[in-house]
């Protein structure tokens, strides 16, 4: 991708807020949101609306399954002074034994991998599952700082 495809971490995080507001909305108080930027990584550039698929599939198939209180959480931070990690944790009920993100790709999650393979090669890490913490998905996204 050019650099025309590229958005700053915080332009990226503003675009993620507008959403957040939306869905803030139509869930109430039914949903807890929490975000977590560390913003020496805002200057960082990734990808255009890359987390965008990932967190509207957390509210459709994961957020809007919860018949109670929900929870997001969406952490960027800074791993070993040389990637930037992102994760993203919401509610939601447990993916089976076995599930691999792989063998359930829609077209966003297909479209997030593919630019994260032509912005990254193989730079770059991608996984998603049930969150050994707690109960709920995380999906977690580690990219290298040039």
């Amino acid at each position: 991708l050019g650099d025309e495809h590229l958005v700053t971490i915080a332009r990226e995080m503003e675009l993620i807020q507008l959403y957040l507001d939306i869905e803030q909305i139509r869930f109430r108080d039914r949903l807890k949101i929490k975000v977590e930027v560390d913003h020496t990584l805002n200057e960082e550039t990734l990808p255009a609306l890359l987390l965008q698929p990932i967190i509207e599939n957390a509210f459709h198939h994961g957020i809007s399954k919860v018949e109670e209180n929900a929870n997001l959480e969406i952490s960027v931070r800074k791993q070993d002074g040389e990637f930037c990690l992102v994760k993203i944790r919401h509610s939601a009920p447990p993916l089976p034994s076995g599930w691999h993100y792989e063998d359930h790709m829609g077209i966003g999650l297909s479209n997030v991998l593919n630019r994260l393979e032509l912005s990254y090669g193989m730079r770059f890490t991608f996984l998603m599952g049930n969150d050994k913490g707690g109960e709920g998905i995380v999906t977690q996204i580690t990219l290298p700082l040039d």
